[in-house]
């Protein structure tokens, strides 16, 4: 991962010295702002004050004036209307408004929000059959959609039915011809571009009563406004700034009853609502029905909000459920692929739930950091969801194989697909191929940029409160990231949340969230650089400090590790020792300082994976080259398949995304060696003897064997499920006093003895023992071990 400083106008000491005192604010917080654009002391006073004054007049919207004296004329003529939506909160939300102005002046009006399973997305024919069938309106008024429908529209005039497309979409090449309200329109007056849904129905509100009026509905236009991602700039901010401010007094009833529920304090945040809540309103229409969400915005009924509070969680425990099973499985698809070599990660099953599909998409960019399109069968067609990375452009790269869909939709970073089952091969490998042909290997490297670096700074509380002053913070006005780089850290696990890790540095308790398969990287001497969040937590009355680690990266080790636990998994490669070459590829054999030049001059920044199983390769190799910037301990947590060095690696180490493998020690038995070549992997081996000192400690005694059995079988019963061998030996170690002198590389021995004759089910640190008996002879690993213990005698 390449870490950088975001880029930052070029200010003299002096000015932010003469803003920091004329602000009475940090030096750091200046910087900040200039950081975002904010460079004058006008600026910096109109950004940290939002005047409700600045709001723009909606009039100077293309159509507005048609369009209010259209509702108006409806409305003096009672006939019936109906508001359409979106299924998300951006959608809810802004029917919500519209539905609220409508009850405000006495007029009913009904409400349509499409099931995204049996309607799909928008104003489609089959809709607007429904929605006639069920309301026969003469009026119709979309929200959040309706600019790309043009076809649909001209067949809901057929009926009889009018529209009016209030919108925030991009404009197609062909708009509908019916009135549109839409801040994107060309030849537009209006200022300001960059509304969502729900924004452009708060600014049809205003137009049709006054910008007084429609102030009670911005706390719930800024929960749309953060939750739809759109820049928190200009009358965004000024929407979600006192949106968020006015929210005690203009929040609906139903939502301050989920609030209350879900134990989210108010005032919210932008975090809260981007992380909190959003989630939880777009999961009825995920998952259900999106009315659910809807009635919590406009009933005042108790029963009724409890009622659909109930139904809003149970469906989104069902889509978190969802979302975790099929990132497993799609995981599970991707570790028998290279995705190294791939420029889109592709992933489908006929019977993924399709209203989690763009979460799963963005799990798996942050995972691989690779485009992702994830797909599933509906109304017997594949349809999913991309999302991408910043430097590939996902909509170009689709509209160049866009003979193989039926339909796609989206901008640079995330889009919408359906195609026919039978072109899904020719769409992964053309759309692969134009990824791969268009993009070089740098647009794939993890960049992450942070604002300011902490490594050297005391923080204080006064600094972290001013940060505040900034908020709401959202898509350009993002929440300040922060580095800190430090060495000798005590980390341990959450006890109640076992995945998530936490540590102190600097004063600051730092959180990493579903970071546990870092710990042993935590707690090594080495170099770590994070990029954080910062916060205040209440605790007992108390301001603390606290930290929310988003990335992190680890530098090689500055001492060594315990010899028993390298040796002991060095052990690990007798897992293969029954395994002959099925090809007729053999092992390059190099020598070192031909090795260091081969390292030092690879073309690709992918798909090499460096083994050291010795202190002495180990240092050897950082003495040589400085190519390789990433370092793993004992697995490899990084999934994009960029080269990097695996210091001491566990048994089920998954090297699917790496073509080479280079063993800088001697190979301990040639079926490690032949294991690798029959999965595909081209090795190069330098040219070392293998150092016998590895051996230290092993015994074969019987009795040995004898008490390491028991000491695991007395600590697991039967079953025991651990995520590591490394965490399954200490376990074993806590079990029972008489087994806290028990060492790590015996541990292993006997594990893979044990093994390899039956006794017992070994994976990473889960073990299980079985009824088999069987005598120690009958393992080569255990005879092997032996001769070469026999053999080293007296050395």
């Amino acid at each position: 991962m390449i870490i950088k400083k975001n880029t930052s106008i070029n200010v003299d000491q002096n000015k932010i010295n003469k803003l920091a005192n004329e602000f009475k604010l940090d030096q750091n917080i200046i910087r900040l702002l200039i950081s975002r654009g904010y460079t004058t002391k006008e600026q910096i006073y109109n950004f940290l004050n939002p005047d409700l004054n600045n709001f723009y007049d909606p009039y100077l919207l293309v159509n507005m004036d048609k369009v209010v004296a259209r509702i108006r004329q409806a409305v003096q003529d009672d006939i019936s209307i109906v508001i359409l939506g979106d299924y998300d909160t951006d959608g809810i939300t802004a029917t919500a408004i519209m539905y609220k102005y409508f009850q405000s002046i006495g007029k009913d009006v009904y409400t349509f929000l499409p099931n995204r399973i049996a309607d799909g997305y928008g104003l489609s024919y089959e809709t607007i059959d429904k929605v006639i069938e069920m309301y026969n309106p003469k009026l119709i008024i979309t929200v959040d959609c309706g600019i790309s429908a043009k076809n649909e529209i001209e067949y809901a005039n057929s009926k009889g039915v009018e529209v009016i497309v209030t919108d925030h979409h991009d404009i197609p090449e062909q708009v509908p011809n019916c009135l549109i309200i839409n801040p994107k329109l060309h030849g537009q007056k209006y200022p300001f571009r960059e509304l969502c849904g729900a924004g452009v129905a708060l600014k049809v509100v205003q137009a049709l009563t006054s910008i007084e009026e429609s102030y009670k509905y911005l706390t719930i236009a800024a929960i749309a406004t953060v939750a739809d991602i759109v820049p928190l700039v200009d009358e965004n901010r000024l929407i979600t700034y006192y949106g968020i401010k006015q929210q005690a007094s203009n929040m609906p009833m139903g939502l301050m009853r989920l609030l209350k529920k879900l134990r989210i304090d108010m005032p919210l945040t932008s975090a809260d609502i981007s992380f909190k809540l959003a989630p939880k309103i777009n999961a009825t229409g995920r998952m259900g029905d999106p009315n659910i969400a809807f009635r919590l915005y406009i009933s005042e009924d108790s029963k009724e909000i409890n009622k659909n509070i109930e139904s809003l969680l149970l469906l989104n425990d069902k889509r978190v459920l969802e979302t975790n099973h099929i990132v497993e499985q799609a995981v599970a698809m991707l570790d028998n692929v290279n995705t190294s070599k791939q420029g889109v990660i592709i992933v489908k099953d006929d019977n993924w739930e399709s209203g989690v599909l763009g979460i799963i998409c963005s799990k798996l960019v942050d995972m691989y950091n690779k485009p992702a399109c994830v797909l599933s069968m509906v109304d017997g067609e594949l349809k999913g969801s991309l999302r991408s990375i910043p430097n590939i452009n996902i909509f170009e790269a689709l509209t160049s194989v866009k003979d193989t869909l039926v339909q796609y939709g989206g901008h640079n970073q995330a889009a919408g697909v359906t195609l026919k089952k039978e072109n899904y091969n020719k769409f992964v490998k053309e759309l692969n191929e134009y990824v791969l042909s268009h993009y070089k290997q740098d647009d794939f490297l993890l960049e992450r940029k942070y604002d300011l670096d902490l490594s050297k700074s005391v923080l204080t509380e006064k600094f972290v409160k001013e940060l505040f002053l900034l908020e709401p913070f959202g898509l350009a006005n993002e929440k300040p990231l922060f580095k800190l780089t430090f060495n000798n850290v005590v980390t341990t696990l959450m006890p109640k949340f076992p995945a998530h890790v936490k540590l102190k540095v600097n004063g600051v308790e730092l959180i990493g969230f579903n970071m546990g398969q870092y710990l042993y990287n935590f707690n090594t001497n080495s170099n770590k650089t994070i990029i954080m969040e910062l916060s205040l937590d209440k605790y007992t009355n108390v301001n603390k400090l606290k930290g929310v680690i988003k990335h992190i990266t680890f530098s090689k080790l500055n001492t060594t590790i315990k010899t028993e636990l390298i040796n002991g998994l060095y052990l690990y490669q007798l897992n293969n020792i029954n395994c002959v070459n099925k090809t007729n590829n053999k092992p390059e054999i190099m020598e070192m300082h031909d090795l260091y030049k081969h390292i030092n001059n690879l073309k690709s920044k992918f798909g090499t994976l460096i083994i050291s199983n010795s202190v002495s390769s180990y240092e050897q190799f950082n003495l040589n080259t400085t190519k390789i910037t990433n370092y793993e301990l004992y697995d490899i947590n990084n999934k994009t398949g960029i080269n990097t060095l695996l210091f001491a690696p566990f048994d089920n180490v998954k090297l699917n995304n790496y073509e080479t493998i280079i063993l800088l020690d001697a190979p301990f038995h040639i079926g490690y060696v032949n294991y690798l070549i029959n999965i595909g992997k081209k090795v190069i081996i330098a040219n070392t003897l293998f150092d016998t000192k590895c051996l230290k400690n092993l015994d074969c005694n019987r009795a040995v064997f004898a008490r390491y059995h028991n000491a695991i079988k007395h600590c697991c019963k039967k079953y025991i499920n651990e995520p590591d061998i490394l965490s399954l030996f200490y376990k074993v170690k806590r079990t029972n006093q008489q087994f806290t002198n028990i060492k790590f590389n015996e541990f292993c021995f006997v594990l893979i003895v044990l093994k390899e004759l039956g006794i017992c089910k070994v994976d990473g640190g889960k073990v299980s023992f079985t009824d088999v008996k069987s005598n120690l002879n009958n393992s080569q690993s255990y005879n092997f071990i032996n001769l070469l213990l026999n053999s080293t005698k007296g050395e």
